[in-house]
């Protein structure tokens, strides 16, 4: 009894995740464990064990509106941008306060600071811009000459306190008040930041570029790409995002070609009517609601996903692909709204190359599509009219993603 007592006290004490899938399938309850190999979530019925490289996304269902307001931004070289409440630096340590946590930071990680809320819109912005895209040859501090106008000093940043920051200009040291500033840019290498691995977002607006998340007994321990390591308590934490660089979803992409031929004659149809009934659905079916296709072991039943393409006969999209992929993944059938109706042929090409031809009736169950992009520029879908009128030819193209 204490066993389960024991158990059921560890699922209540940790906070309710949703976490989606790469297929599009999603589990509610306690997040007990996320690591680099697998997340498990449970609930009162029962739990799922998920290998991480099937993640999509973690959202914290209980995370907490910040309890202070944040008053200054930090970015670091690795491009996570801090909403924080506090900042200083003292022998190349950084104490920098966020919701729920204080956290230390070597100044080597660290790029700019501005010392303004980051919601805020200003004057400024434009010349703050400038400022810190030129080439510096040292630390800058910029300063608030007037209401409208910033001037900038290189040379050295010392110490920081909440009312000072120690500078060191052409041989002298002096303290400058903060009031007078409007922030601070460090001088760091150029190199080129690497993509994230997974990128976290805080209550509070705080956005972490991480190559490792660990997430267990109500905190989260993060592995920044900068190779800084910080522990935030889980409430502190909004979502988790695992896709930044495996999947680009082809709903996010414009494609270079797109024609759209409807089977009555172009004549017969106002513009604002074509547009309505035949443009492509992007992240949405046809008559603007939510994708869904039939169950493949229960027709009764639908699943619904967040990201696909909805194409009606016959549209063909052409897409320049970016660099890094080799398949491309999803899940294709028709729209289960129409009530078993309709019947089109699908066409996949890569560089004129057919990766994928086939008919899709009313009776046939959704289709899983793993094709091989390897070596791949240009891609071209095609949804043809099928050997019927083009009567329902909604055609449902979900989670269509490539992938490395």
């Amino acid at each position: 009894m204490s066993v389960i007592l024991n158990v059921a006290a560890a699922i209540l004490s940790c906070s309710t995740v949703t976490l989606e899938t790469i297929e599009g399938d999603k589990y509610t309850g306690a997040l007990t464990q996320l690591d680099h190999q697998h997340a498990v979530i449970k609930n009162a019925q029962d739990s799922a064990t998920v290998d991480v490289e099937q993640v999509l996304r973690v959202v914290n269902e209980d995370s907490l509106a910040p309890n202070a307001e944040p008053q200054l931004t930090v970015w670091l070289i690795d491009g996570s941008i801090l909403a924080a409440t506090r900042f200083e630096l003292q022998d190349d340590l950084a104490k920098i306060g966020l919701q729920g946590a204080t956290i230390e930071i070597d100044s080597r990680h660290l790029q700019r600071v501005r010392f303004r809320k980051p919601v805020d819109t200003h004057p400024f912005d434009k010349s703050w811009d400038e400022i810190l895209t030129r080439q510096h040859e040292g630390d800058v501090v910029v300063i608030r000459k007037s209401d409208q106008v910033l001037d900038y000093l290189e040379g050295v940043i010392g110490n920081i306190t909440a009312d000072e920051v120690g500078f060191s200009f052409d041989g002298d040291n002096f303290d400058v008040k903060r009031g007078k500033l409007e922030g601070l840019a460090f001088l760091t290498s150029r190199t080129e930041a690497r993509q994230p691995v997974r990128v976290a977002h805080s209550a509070d607006g705080s956005m972490w570029h991480a190559e490792d998340i660990r997430w267990s007994a109500g905190s989260l321990e993060m592995k920044l790409m900068c190779g800084a390591k910080i522990g935030l308590p889980e409430s502190a934490i909004r979502s988790i995002d695992y896709a930044a660089t495996r999947i680009v979803y082809l709903s996010s992409l414009e494609p270079y070609k797109q024609t759209v031929t409807p089977r009555i004659s172009a004549t017969a149809l106002d513009d604002l009517t074509r547009r309505l009934i035949y443009n492509p659905g992007i992240d949405e079916n046809l008559s603007g609601g939510r994708l869904s296709l039939f169950d493949k072991d229960n027709r009764q039943q639908w699943r619904y996903f967040d990201r696909g393409l909805a194409l009606h006969s016959r549209t063909e999209l052409v897409y320049r692909l970016p660099d890094k992929f080799s398949q491309l993944q999803g899940i294709v059938g028709l729209d289960p709204e129409l009530r078993q109706r309709g019947q089109v042929r699908l066409f996949i090409e890569g560089d004129e190359r057919v990766l994928l031809d086939q008919q899709f009736g009313a009776n046939d169950a959704p289709l899983p599509i793993n094709l091989d992009l390897s070596g791949v520029e240009r891609l071209r879908i095609l949804v043809d009219y099928g050997d019927d009128s083009d009567a329902a030819d909604h055609l449902n193209l979900c989670e269509m993603r490539l992938t490395p």
